[in-house]
């Protein structure tokens, strides 16, 4: 696949757990608003859906792929809007990365998660229950808890059907 097609960004999950979520990444070239994001009613300029993994709060995903790559007119915008959306809860994520180096030549672009004009615009949302770490990260003050123990195994299922016979052997 053509690099131009793709781009590796990293930032704030909508989950303060690590693990595995099912999640869309959608790509704007503003902000929208809390409640376009919740209902997702938004236009996007690329999105798709990600096993998205995350490791304290924060992930690291390659956007595009053959079968969906980044548009061209990516390549117009000095700063892009990152939306993350858990598929299965009202969680999310929002945080703007610039676009460094996105009007020459270079194809391949890492993007990291920039410092916003104001709160409002980098933030992680759970109904409107937010907070910031030390490391001015944004993180989730409800979620998820830490998986249970594995159950007991449970009891053997009833036996197959008996196979086809065999070729009858030497006389």
């Amino acid at each position: 696949m053509d690099d131009k097609t793709k781009m590796q960004v990293h930032g704030p999950a909508p989950f303060q757990h690590s693990g595995v979520y099912e999640s869309r990444i959608s790509i704007t070239t503003s902000k929208p608003s809390d409640e376009n994001i919740k209902s997702n009613k938004f236009t996007s300029i690329w999105s798709d859906t990600f096993h998205l993994r995350v490791k304290d709060g924060k992930f690291a995903e390659i956007l595009g792929t053959f079968e969906n790559p980044l548009p061209k007119s990516i390549e117009k915008y000095d700063k892009i809007c990152i939306v993350v959306n858990d598929l299965l809860t009202p969680m999310y994520s929002v945080f703007y990365v610039s676009l460094e180096g996105s009007k020459s030549k270079t194809t391949k672009k890492t993007l990291e998660r920039q410092p916003s004009e104001s709160s409002s615009t980098d933030s992680v949302k759970n109904n409107d229950a937010s907070t910031t770490d030390n490391d001015d990260a944004p993180r989730l003050t409800a979620g998820r808890g830490q998986a249970g123990s594995q159950g007991q195994r449970g009891p053997y299922g009833p036996p197959g059907d008996k196979g086809p016979t065999g070729d009858k052997g030497p006389l």
